[in-house]
């Protein structure tokens, strides 16, 4: 089974020679959800790949971390179903009204949705980042998981932990007025999310990956490399992801947990390279060694 959605993510002159072979890769595995990650460097090389080379998938999703791209993004808006921007991992109080402010004259006459990671470093500013995209009538929030390929050092010193949690409850107070997509299932189910169950356990290897300049990674969270796609075709790579997942897939505290039923046992990027293979730091256990 090859997976039915996958991050294609473009980053630096580099990613440039990527983009086409990925592209190709798409359609050819008739993907239900393809994304793209896109920076200054590789905004142009996607849009016009994808201009004369239209791809089948379901979901179109692009993603920028750089506000001056989005007006680019914009002028090609029929390229794409979902057109995401997401915030920097930490920012100050002015920064994130700063973001807001030029946030507004796209999101005017556009459907943006918005990606925050939720951590130590910008909990304290949710509610602010909350009311701020009421003003500008923010239909969608996603709260990813983390990116560990490239953030790993920040994660470990940031993350939340289950004591952390009683902060994200503002959150419901604006449930009724935009989506939430949030990819935790602790996160999720201490939210009511309708959807939480979607997010028990890990997809990666099965249903998803994620490939950066073309390195195939089980997924953002999981900073294992599995292969190169210069050197490999994707369907050989695939079969090796889904191995690397089994081997982590499954904490030390998780075998003998009577709840692995529930959360199938969390999120194994998390387990394993920020709780030191013990358990999600978000686990709902009180028995676990979670990092304080």
């Amino acid at each position: 089974m090859f997976p039915l959605r996958i991050t294609f993510a473009f980053k630096g002159e580099k990613g440039n020679y990527c983009v086409e072979s990925s592209v190709n890769i798409a359609e050819k595995l008739k993907l239900y959800t393809a994304e793209f990650e896109v920076d200054v460097f590789t905004v142009n090389s996607l849009i016009n790949r994808l201009s004369v080379k239209e791809i089948s998938a379901h979901n179109k999703i692009v993603r920028v971390a750089d506000i001056n791209l989005l007006e680019k993004i914009l002028d090609n808006r029929f390229l794409f179903t979902e057109i995401q921007f997401e915030f920097p991992y930490f920012f100050t109080t002015d920064e994130l009204k700063n973001i807001f402010f030029k946030l507004e004259k796209f999101i005017q006459m556009n459907k943006i949705v918005i990606s925050i990671y939720l951590n130590k470093s910008n909990i304290n500013l949710l509610e602010t980042f909350l009311e701020l995209a009421c003003k500008l009538n923010i239909k969608k929030i996603v709260i990813p998981n983390p990116d560990l390929i490239e953030h790993l050092k920040f994660v470990k010193k940031y993350y939340l932990t289950l004591q952390d949690l009683n902060q994200i409850d503002i959150i419901k107070k604006y449930m009724p007025l935009m989506d939430f997509s949030v990819h935790d299932f602790f996160m999720a189910k201490r939210l009511g999310i309708k959807d939480a169950l979607l997010f028990r356990g890990c997809q990666s290897g099965k249903f998803l990956c994620y490939i950066l300049n073309g390195n195939v990674y089980p997924c953002k969270t999981i900073p294992i490399l599995c292969g190169n796609l210069d050197k490999e075709s994707f369907e050989v790579i695939w079969k090796k992801v889904d191995m690397v997942v089994n081997k982590i897939s499954k904490g030390k505290f998780c075998l003998k947990c009577g709840s692995s039923n529930i959360c199938y046992y969390g999120c194994p990027g998390t387990v394993f390279f920020i709780n030191n293979g013990i358990k999600d730091p978000l686990c709902e256990e009180q028995y676990g060694n979670i990092p304080g």
